[in-house]
């Protein structure tokens, strides 16, 4: 099998560099993208810059509505106006948008509405890349389903062709049955899958990289471990140079300073070591980008810019960590820094002496630690139905239980009755949590500890709460019968 993760999505995120998007939304929401949440970075302050607002999915004047309306139980209240959706289409075709999400109202519970939008569009705008939200996020919360929907169709041109070309290349190459992506989640999708969601792809390769990391820190005997991988991930400058032109130092047309330039200048790249030798670096192209547009610019000697580069990112990436960690009730000095990705050697040892971390675990090749976290955690992947690898914890045969049976007949319990804590706050309640006789009491002080850990106090207790034993189709060979609580 060909496990890939790609950073394709996500660098289309963080550079903003995504497709023009339209979307068709419910009458009356129109501005829900741009309304969000109440909560705020700064909640009683006029001044401050909001990521959703500065930088949109989809602009106003592309966001249009229809009449249509499904309440929360899925019942049509409002059928759906059919000659308002060609309409729109046809507006958003004259733009020349590349990409249109669709997001209706409860849509998670009745998806009719947004299917025959889906159907519309293929006959009034055809080869245009379309994204429901029933498909992509289907769960209630607007903001959160209107957003991923938006997202998705953001980076879904793009990802999905450099998705296609990868694929035909690798089955005229007879690599594999298919090439199967790593999804943010750590699991795995199909070629078609991730084509058609994905939104699903972000992050993906720096969680292979966290999932190597993690593999790497518990056979080195040192199980709590921060993992850091550069990737791109934090800016020294306006904005990313990306694989082309990339650094002034690979001579492919790019003039501006970049880390590796920094690096090269600095001498702790060699200009004979990359890729073994096999690639060509000229340091007088890095040493002229660092001077032309750094040294000059402030006054300042050759290696004190080359080292101020360095200096912000090393900052920038020991305040995240800092962040991510402290905020959560965990100290950094309790844990090992594993050292990944071609550039993390060369910060790491910066950001354990900021942080107090006693140890830096670095691989024999940190270059490759996300290609080794596919296979190292394999078994969270699990085919599921229409060609999809659903994320599970491990995995494990799905066996429909027999509806009855002789201990149930005779009114005997069976001997291997397992019980679940069903979720009473998703609609669905899809997810389902092994439990033993003490587990939901056990489950409930994790709860509370871990809030305590991450906010400083515990949500309040719950006025009471009941058990009781509702049958299930799936639960184990044996049983039918899984826990669900209710207030």
């Amino acid at each position: 099998m060909f496990f890939h993760g790609t950073t394709v999505a996500t660098n289309i995120v963080l550079e903003h560099n995504g497709s023009d998007v339209g979307m068709i939304t419910t009458d009356g929401f129109r501005d829900l993208l741009h309304i969000a949440r109440k909560k705020r970075p700064l909640n009683y302050s006029n001044y401050q810059d909001l990521p959703w607002q500065k930088w949109q999915l989809v602009p106003r004047r592309n966001r249009r509505t229809v009449p249509e309306r499904i309440d929360a139980a899925g019942n049509v209240l409002t059928p759906l106006d059919e000659d308002a959706v060609r309409r729109e289409v046809a507006l958003l075709r004259e733009r020349g948008v590349e990409a249109i999400a669709v997001a209706f109202l409860h849509a998670y519970r009745n998806p009719t509405h947004e299917q025959r939008v889906r159907e519309i569009i293929a006959e009034e705008y055809p080869g245009v890349f379309v994204s429901l939200s029933s498909d992509v996020a289907s769960q209630y919360r607007e903001y959160e389903r209107f957003s991923t929907t938006a997202l998705n169709a953001f980076v879904g041109p793009k990802t999905s062709r450099y998705i296609e070309n990868l694929a035909g290349k690798a089955k005229a190459a007879q690599v594999g049955e298919d090439v199967h992506l790593m999804t943010s989640a750590g699991g795995l999708v199909t070629s078609r899958s991730a084509s058609e969601v994905p939104v699903s792809l972000l992050t993906s390769g720096v969680v292979a990289g966290l999932l190597g990391g993690c593999f790497i820190g518990r056979a080195s005997g040192y199980p709590s471990v921060i993992t850091l991988d550069v990737g791109g991930m934090f800016r020294v400058g306006p904005r990313s140079a990306g694989a082309m032109p990339g650094p002034a130092c690979y001579n492919r047309g790019g003039t501006e300073p970049t880390s590796t330039d920094a690096m090269v200048v600095m001498g702790w790249l060699g200009a004979d070591s990359f890729l073994s030798g096999t690639m060509e670096v000229k340091p007088e192209l890095a040493t002229e980008a660092v001077k032309t547009h750094i040294a000059d610019k402030l006054g300042a000697d050759l290696e004190h810019a080359a080292m101020g580069i360095f200096q912000i990112l090393a900052h920038s990436m020991t305040e995240a960590i800092s962040l991510h960690s402290v905020r959560k009730g965990y100290d950094p000095r309790e844990f090992s820094l594993v050292a990944e990705g071609g550039a993390g050697p060369l910060y790491a040892w910066q950001i354990a002496e900021h942080l107090g971390i006693p140890r830096v675990i670095v691989p024999g090749h940190p270059g490759i630690t996300s290609v080794g976290g596919r296979p190292a955690d394999h078994r969270r992947a699990l085919r599921g139905p229409d060609d999809r690898v659903d994320v599970v914890g491990r995995t494990r045969p799905r066996l429909a239980a027999p509806r009855d049976g002789p201990a149930l007949r005779a009114g005997r319990r069976p001997a291997a009755c397992r019980r679940h804590l069903r979720s009473r706050h998703h609609p669905r309640a899809q997810r389902r949590l092994p439990l033993c006789r003490t587990g939901l009491r056990a489950s409930c002080a994790r709860t509370r500890r871990r809030d305590h850990r991450r906010m400083g106090r515990a949500r309040p207790r719950p006025p009471s709460t009941r058990c009781t034993v509702v049958p299930t189709r799936s639960v184990s060979t044996t049983s039918r019968y899984s826990w669900s609580t209710s207030a």
